[in-house]
C-alpha cells in the first residue's frame, strides 16, 4: 500500500469517528429565558428525531418537585438533544441539534424552535486528530531515547515505550479517569476524589455536542489516556539504561493509575487548583491549557525523583572520573526530536 493511500485511510478512519444518531433523549435546561430561533436563510423542512411524552413526563416531574417545594413556576424553555433533518430542496443532511419547546406556566408543551450544530463534528475530528499526534509523541519519545542510549539496549528501550502506551490506557480505563474526573465524588475536599473503577460513559454514551464543550466523552477518555501514558513516557527517558524493564512496567501502572490522575484532578478535575476553587481566594487563577504543568512538570519530577533513588548508570563514573557513554545514532535521535517537536 502506497504512502498516498495509507494518509488517506487514515483521513477517511477519522471523518467515521463523528456519528449523528442519538439514542435517548433528556432534558438539558429548564429556565426562565424565552427561546431564540436561528433564523432561516432558505424555506427548511425540518424532521425531528425525539421523544415527545419523555419530554412532557419530565416536565411534569418537575413541576411536581416545585409544586411539593413550595416554588411557583413562570414557564420556560427545555431543550434536548437529538437529530434534525433538514429537507433544502433535493438536499438531505442530518446534523446533531438542540430541539427547544417553550413550556407554559401550567406545564403545557408548546411550539418546536430547532438549531442544527456542526461544531460537533469539527470539535470531535479535531480531538481525534489531536489524540493522533498525541500518540506520535511515544515515536518521538522512543527514536529519541534509542537513539542517544547504546546499541545494546535498544530493543529494551522500543519494548518499554510500546507497552507504556497499552498498560497507560488500560489501567487509566481502570482507575485513573475517575480518579482524574470524580465529578461531584470527592472524598477529602477537593484533594482526592473518586468516581469508581472502568469508564462509564451514563448519560454522556450519546455523541452530543454538549458534552465537554463539543466532543463526546470516549474522544475525551482516548485523547485524555493518551497524555497520561505520555507523562509516563517523559520518565522512561530520564530513567534509560538505569532501570530493568519490570520494575518500570510496575512503576507506569502506579503513575499512570493513582500518581497523574490525582494531580491532574487538581485543575482540570475541578480540584484545589481549578479557578473557581482554592487559588481564586488569591485573586488570581491557575490555568493549565495544555498539560504544562500537568503532563510535563509532573513527569519531569517523577523523572528526577527516579535518577535521585536510581543514580547513574553502570560504568558512568570510574576510578573518580567521568566516563562519556555516547549514544549510537544521532539521526535517529534528531527524528525522535523533530517528532516531539
Amino acid at each position: 500500500m502506497t504512502s498516498k493511500k495509507k494518509w488517506l485511510l487514515l483521513a477517511f478512519a477519522a471523518m467515521t469517528v463523528a456519528p449523528i444518531t442519538f439514542g435517548s433523549l433528556k432534558v438539558s435546561s429548564l429556565n426562565a429565558e424565552e427561546p431564540t430561533a436561528a433564523p432561516a436563510a432558505a424555506p427548511v423542512s425540518v424532521d425531528l428525531d425525539y421523544d415527545a411524552e419523555e419530554l412532557q413526563a419530565e416536565v411534569d416531574a418537575i413541576l411536581q418537585q416545585k409544586k411539593d417545594e413550595g416554588d411557583a413556576f413562570e414557564g420556560g424553555t427545555a431543550t434536548v438533544l437529538g437529530t434534525i433533518t433538514l429537507n433544502v430542496g433535493t438536499t438531505k443532511d442530518s446534523k446533531a441539534g438542540e430541539i427547544r419547546r417553550e413550556i407554559g406556566k401550567d406545564g403545557s408543551v408548546g411550539p418546536v424552535t430547532a438549531e442544527a450544530q456542526d461544531d460537533f463534528r469539527v470539535n470531535n475530528v479535531w480531538m481525534m486528530v489531536a489524540t493522533f499526534l498525541v500518540f506520535i509523541m511515544h515515536l518521538g519519545f522512543a527514536m529519541i531515547e534509542s537513539g542517544l542510549a547504546r546499541a545494546k539496549n535498544t530493543v529494551n528501550i522500543l519494548f518499554k515505550n510500546t507497552m507504556i502506551v497499552a498498560i497507560g490506557l488500560l489501567t487509566y480505563a481502570f482507575m485513573g479517569f475517575n480518579l482524574m474526573y470524580p465529578g461531584d465524588a470527592w472524598i477529602s475536599g477537593t484533594w482526592l476524589g473518586f468516581a469508581g473503577f472502568g469508564i462509564d460513559a451514563g448519560g454522556n454514551a450519546g455523541l452530543s455536542f454538549t458534552y465537554n464543550a463539543g466532543y463526546p466523552y470516549w474522544t475525551d477518555f482516548l485523547f485524555q489516556g493518551m497524555f497520561a501514558a505520555t507523562a509516563a513516557t517523559i520518565v522512561s527517558g530520564a530513567v534509560a539504561e538505569r532501570v530493568k524493564l519490570m520494575p518500570f512496567m510496575l512503576f507506569s501502572v502506579v503513575y499512570v493509575m493513582i500518581v497523574y490522575p490525582i494531580v491532574g484532578s487538581w485543575e482540570w478535575g475541578g480540584g484545589w487548583l481549578n479557578a473557581d476553587s482554592f487559588v481564586a481566594k488569591f485573586g488570581s487563577d491557575f490555568i493549565d491549557f495544555a498539560g504544562s504543568t500537568l503532563v510535563h512538570s509532573v513527569g519531569g519530577w517523577a523523572a528526577l525523583a527516579g535518577i535521585l533513588v536510581l543514580g547513574p548508570r553502570l560504568g558512568k563514573y570510574v576510578n573518580g572520573g567521568i566516563n562519556p557513554i555516547m549514544g549510537h545514532s544521532m539521526p535517529l535521535a534528531t527524528i525522535g526530536m523533530f517528532l516531539l517537536w
